[in-house]
């Protein structure tokens, strides 16, 4: 009896956890946009670097949602290098988020991780103004800099790489109140094709570019 009530009360905080911060990896359809990244099945997409038109330094990398609502690191894949590629695996029925983590141009140090996945970014948890960090899908071109993009919530996701190119644009001030909300901070676009030897070694200099500059900032 005693065994039972402690199953049951474990199954039930596990449920309420679920309810109040929407994190399950229950099996659920594809998912890819403003509220995680999810296959069905084993899913290579692969990212090309497009624009960074923010003021900090930054790295791209894939992160996994665990069903308390934290993140685990997975893998960088791109720094600022103009047309540089990273690809990764998206294993089935796991949750992912992109997550830009943004670096103090002079002294290299960390400023924090936004993530594209709405409801982990710290100002949506804490009630703060522009919580939406990416944009999924928005028209081609070029962002201007310091300009509020005007319907964010219109593009939260929902296309599938594999089918048709998918546009990323990330706003980088998403832990401050007030922040721009411009989406051109660091743009991608994500594809299925196959990584080229060419953009791998596009995409290995971009991120040794932004570690060697945050390792001479911080010397």
């Amino acid at each position: 009896m005693k065994e039972t009530l402690i199953k049951g009360i474990a199954a039930t905080a596990a449920a309420v956890t679920t309810s109040v911060f929407g994190f399950s990896n229950a099996a659920s359809a594809f998912m890819f946009g403003t509220d995680g990244i999810r296959y069905e099945e084993n899913t290579t997409i692969e990212f090309t670097f497009k624009q960074n038109g923010g003021g900090y330094d930054s790295i791209l990398s894939v992160y996994e949602v665990l069903d308390n609502g934290r993140t685990a690191f997975r893998q960088e894949l791109l720094g600022e290098e103009l047309n540089s590629t990273g690809s990764f695996e998206f294993l089935a029925n796991k949750t992912y988020t992109l997550g830009l983590t943004n670096y103090h141009p002079k002294s290299g140090a960390s400023l924090g991780t936004v993530y594209s996945t709405t409801r982990l970014n710290w100002a949506y948890k804490n009630g703060g103004v522009g919580y939406q960090q990416a944009l999924f899908g928005a028209q081609p071109g070029l962002e201007a800099e310091g300009q509020t993009f005007a319907n964010p919530g219109d593009y939260t996701g929902g296309v599938d790489p594999t089918q048709k190119t998918v546009k990323i644009s990330f706003n980088d001030g998403g832990q401050v109140f007030g922040s721009d909300a411009d989406y051109n901070d660091f743009v991608v676009y994500a594809a299925p094709e196959p990584v080229s030897m060419g953009g791998m070694a596009l995409g290995a200099a971009g991120l040794a570019v932004a570690r060697r500059r945050r390792r001479n900032k911080s010397a």
